[in-house]
């Protein structure tokens, strides 16, 4: 046993074992040795009898010329809550060791030293934490990567394929080195999933090293912490060596006999040789340097598809020198370079592949400067001597061989290229160059360039046809990288496919879903986060921004996806202020079929906004439907833009321009306009989403309010007019008064829909209020009060009160005549009215007459398929009916029910109408059979569209019910007469005529039935 060693009072940080200072020794390797959780540099390998094993190794003569290292640090980090920020705790142990060993290997010499590392447990865990940590930092850490050889592991938990066996073995652990605090349990746990991530990234280094794993053959008091499965890496290189010994003690032995520590220095020994044998070889082979793939992520074993992206990359490289991809910040441009990369490293392993940061021009020229060193250029460490051009001088000269570079995150064309440079004399005369004239165009070198921005991407490639457009992925590909990802997630495939469909088959959106789920399982799954997305917006936006742990994306690129645009808006900002103006404009409407008339609106300098669109076009974040009429963009594009706003508090502003510009545009709705408000109705229906709290242009909100709530009016569309309408009048009483004459408009129009809504006595108050306020106000004749004098016959028409209703119709006509002319449309809808009221009172032929010269006017005023003039034939068809007139009536009806079809659709109440009465004409020609199924059929549009106690509803109940007795099923007749007879004097009235109508059908079905001492009451009382 060599003699005891003292034992420094501070343990932390790298402690040389051997060789003593001042030894003339010349060490040709290192041996790092890490502890792991409860230890520390000396403890963890020191027995109990005081052998201090490492310090043993020095008396073999294999090992001789050997610098013997121990490491120490807070353990206790591994303690601490999880941080996904490389900078925080989490890899704070790893990078104090990658710095310590990094300061000890100093010199050249020292540089290149090959390495052995040996870890006991969770010491494993730093070693591999660390060397994951130098392959993404090659130009700080990476000779100690390249400098490792071998490692050796004691009892590290490298196998557990899901989190539940990570925590298993961290319960077991805190049991035997007696840590009894719950705290201190659940902190543990909760590296679960960063560890489980951590061995799937380090499998990607593993097979550069030779690996030994020892794993514990003894239990310590009933407990095996780390059994021989988990502590097989499954390498096929590995060597698996059980030795007779528990957790605590399997790296510790009482003395150069014991026969565990014979088994690990005779593994030592053999590494060592093995390491002298290949850095011989290698020592001769390295006088040039060979090429290697200077990437600073892993490849990602969990890549799914672009198959056809990286085909089109393969063959873009056959007749081109540069490449670009070119797509929206997150849909994946980087990770299929980075595919692309390792595929051609293995077709091709004698090229270069060089990873150059093009995000600004300082990472532009630290990139160079870790090319220069790892090709090792003379003149690279002369602060003299300007290394992009060395480096550019290197790549394009035939001695480089053959290369590709991945030029990633080139934005910002600024960065590479000033046109004012072209023209600045002085410049010139200095020799000063711009970025763009470092990237070499050569024979034997090819680049690769990832852009969100187009026109970066097209000045960097020089021409279109070199550029490739990445789109979202396919469903599928999407479908299974969130499957890849999440493979126990037991959520339906319903919910799978709905969670790509909600992030838009966005690569960024989908890992960052994934990686929020893995994080807060195992009650987090698919189908739980998707309820928590739909639940409310501002849910998207707070799940949107969640950033993760990628060691696959640059360190300075923002992982989470509203995070990462809000950088090309910002970038948008800077270069073209009317662009990120347009942005906002269009983040608050519909995110597809936005006109271009409603954009031409709001920029009227038609030059500025086809720049402006093709600023946001060049970022994917818009896209040009029906060349150029339309455009649409990503619902979270849309989604981010507004959180960038309302980050600002700038939100205001664009909703108010948007409510102006819909203002102006959203006409009235007449027949003719209604394909110009079904345009532009889904954008009017995104604004109004936003609140009322965001307008600040009021005005503009109460016109939109009321173009918007007549047209549901006129396309059937009741109870949304009737929501629109109060909302309308509660602004406009706010804002203009209750008696101002806008008010006024819109409770005359509220009462119509309550009308047509079936709420007659509802309407009826609200016309009398608006009669006798435009009565004093503009007068018994004026226009305006005459249009209240015909809504409230009309209304009373439909309570049954006729003689009342005939009444004011005349009066309103013979008004309207007057002022108006007897062809006026207002005149006609007079007669109109006159003439169906006329026809509910039995007066057939007057009715008759009335509907045929309306019809004339009509016709030739609107057209044969105007609304108002199918009106009319409808209405003259329906006397016909009552007259008995039944092939003529029929004949109409079936004319005016293919007209409205195609104008109005087939479940608008006008439709459904048309339908209603052709059906009555057939039952009364006893075709009961064709009108039973045209009865059923408006009843179930009406019951969904109307609700089951509307009177039109209850018209097509009791229509049904006629045509089953016409058929005989009196049973079926009697009860559903009996069900509208109680909904008509609930919602009419006992005295209203449909009232007195289904008692009379219920007392026919009786009787049909020989029920006559039933009937008989009933027929008395009618």
């Amino acid at each position: 046993m060599a003699e005891p060693l003292e034992i420094p009072l501070v343990t932390l940080g790298l402690h040389t074992l051997y060789p003593p200072d001042g030894s003339s020794i010349k060490p040709t390797l290192d041996i790092v040795a890490v502890h792991g959780l409860g230890g520390n540099a000396y403890s963890t390998w020191r027995h109990s009898s005081g052998n201090l094993w490492l310090q043993e190794l020095s008396k073999s003569s294999k090992l001789r010329s050997t610098r013997i290292l121990t490491f120490g640090y807070h353990a206790t980090a591994f303690i601490r809550p999880f941080s996904k920020s490389s900078t925080g705790r989490t890899f704070t142990f790893a990078e104090i060791l990658l710095n310590d060993l990094s300061d000890a290997r100093s010199s050249r010499t020292e540089k290149f030293r090959p390495i052995i590392f040996i870890g006991h447990s969770l010491g494993g865990i730093v070693i591999k934490t660390a060397l994951t940590h130098a392959h993404s930092r090659t130009t700080l850490f990476g000779n100690i990567l390249d400098s490792t050889k071998a490692i050796l592991f004691f009892g590290t938990p490298h196998q557990g394929a899901d989190v539940a066996a990570w925590t298993g073995f961290l319960d077991k652990l805190t049991t035997i080195l007696g840590i009894k605090s719950t705290e201190v349990t659940k902190e543990l746990k909760t590296w679960s999933t960063p560890l489980l991530e951590l061995s799937t990234e380090f499998s990607e280094l593993a097979p550069r090293f030779n690996l030994t794993t020892f794993f514990e053959q003894r239990s310590y008091h009933g407990v095996t912490v780390v059994h021989e499965g988990s502590a097989r890496m499954g390498q096929q290189s590995e060597r698996v060596i059980g030795l007779d010994a528990d957790h605590r003690d399997i790296c510790k032995f009482e003395s150069t006999g014991d026969s565990n520590y014979k088994r690990v220095l005779k593994r030592l020994e053999a590494v060592a040789t093995e390491i002298e044998e290949q850095t011989s070889i290698e020592a001769r082979e390295s006088a040039v340097p060979r090429p290697s793939l200077e990437i600073p992520f892993l490849r990602d074993p969990k890549f799914i598809g672009r198959e056809d992206i990286i085909q089109e990359i393969e063959s873009g490289f056959t007749s081109n020198s540069r490449i670009a991809l070119v797509g929206l910040g997150g849909v994946g441009k980087s990770q299929i370079a980075i595919e692309y990369s390792y595929r051609l490293k293995e077709k091709s392993p004698d090229i270069w592949i060089f990873w150059v940061h093009g995000s600004s021009q300082s990472r532009f020229s630290q990139s160079y400067q870790a090319i220069a060193n790892t090709v090792e250029l003379h003149g690279r460490d002369d602060p003299k001597r300007d290394v992009n051009r060395l480096v550019y001088e290197w790549l394009k000269s035939e001695r480089s061989g053959r290369w590709l570079m991945i030029l990633d995150n080139a934005d910002d064309i600024d960065v590479f290229y000033d046109p004012k440079a072209n023209e600045d004399v002085s410049s010139l005369q200095d020799e000063e160059h711009q970025l763009l004239d470092y990237i070499p165009q050569c024979l034997n070198g090819l680049v690769l360039i990832t852009s969100r921005d187009r026109a970066a991407a097209f000045a960097l490639a020089g021409e279109e046809d070199r550029l490739i457009s990445v789109s979202p992925m396919a469903e599928k590909d999407a479908r299974d990288l969130l499957r890849k990802r999440l493979p126990r997630d037991t959520s339906s495939e319903d919910s799978f496919c709905g969670l790509v469909e909600t992030l838009e088959f966005l690569p960024l959106a989908i890992v960052q879903a994934s990686a929020y789920i893995i994080v807060n399982g195992p009650r987090m799954t698919v189908s739980r986060y998707l309820d928590l997305f739909h639940s409310n917006k501002n849910n998207q936006s707070r799940l949107l921004k969640r950033g993760f742990a990628d060691h696959r994306r640059d360190q300075d690129a923002k992982n989470a996806v509203l995070i990462t645009w809000q950088i090309s808006f910002e970038q948008i900002k800077k270069d073209n202020a009317c662009a990120a103006d347009l942005l906002s404009f269009m983040s608050f409407l519909n995110n597809q079929g936005i006109p271009m008339t409603l954009l031409s609106e709001y920029n009227q300098d038609a030059l500025e906004l086809e720049d402006a669109l093709g600023k946001l076009a060049a970022f994917s974040l818009v896209m040009a439907e029906k060349n150029g009429e339309t455009y649409e963009m990503h619902q979270l594009v849309q989604l981010a833009t507004r959180e960038w706003l309302r980050s600002q508090g700038k939100q205001h502003k664009p909703v108010s321009e948007v409510t102006k510009v819909l203002s102006k545009l959203f006409p009235f709705p007449d027949f003719e306009e209604w394909q110009s408000c079904a345009t532009l109705l889904p954008h009017v229906q995104a604004i109004f989403q936003e609140g009322q709290d965001l307008q600040e242009n009021t005005q503009a909100r109460l016109g939109l309010l009321g173009n918007v709530a007549s047209y549901f009016h006129e396309r059937g569309q009741y109870n949304l007019a009737a929501s629109l309408g109060t909302e309308h009048l509660a602004l406009s009483a706010e804002r203009l008064g209750p008696e101002h004459l806008g008010t006024l408009v819109s409770l005359d129009n509220l009462a119509n829909t309550l009308s047509t809504q079936g709420r007659y006595q509802e309407a009826e108050k609200i016309h009398r209020q608006v009669l006798v306020a435009r009565e004093k106000q503009l007068g018994p004749e004026h226009p305006h009060t005459l249009g209240s004098l015909n809504n409230l016959a009309t209304v009373l028409s439909g309570q049954g009160r006729y003689p009342e209703a005939e009444k004011i119709h005349r009066q309103a006509l013979v008004a309207r005549e007057k002022q108006l002319g007897p062809e006026h449309p207002d005149t006609l809808g007079s007669l109109n009215n006159l003439a169906t009221v006329l026809s509910r009172q039995g007066r057939h032929q007057e009715a008759e007459k009335i509907h045929r010269q309306v019809l004339v006017a009509w016709d030739k005023q609107l057209g044969p398929e105007h609304p108002d003039t199918l009106g009319s034939l409808n209405n003259l068809a329906t006397v016909l009916s009552r007259q008995g007139n039944y092939p003529e009536a029929e004949k109409i009806h079936r004319q005016v029910l293919v007209a409205r079809e195609k104008q109005l659709g087939p479940e608008h109440p006008d439709t459904l109408n048309s339908l209603n009465h052709l059906a009555n004409t057939l039952s009364t020609q006893g075709r009961y059979q064709e009108a039973e199924k045209i009865n059923r059929q408006v009843l179930v549009a009406r019951e969904k569209q109307l609700g089951p106690e509307h009177p039109y509803t209850l018209h097509s109940l009791n229509n049904l019910a006629t045509v089953l007795s016409g058929q005989g099923n009196y049973p079926e007749a009697e009860k559903i007469h009996r069900q509208v007879l109680v909904a008509r004097e609930k919602q009419l009235g006992p005295e209203h005529p449909d009232t007195l109508h289904s008692r009379n059908n219920l007392a026919r079905t009786q009787q049909a039935q020989s029920r006559y001492e039933e009937a008989e009451p009933i027929y008395r009382e009618h």
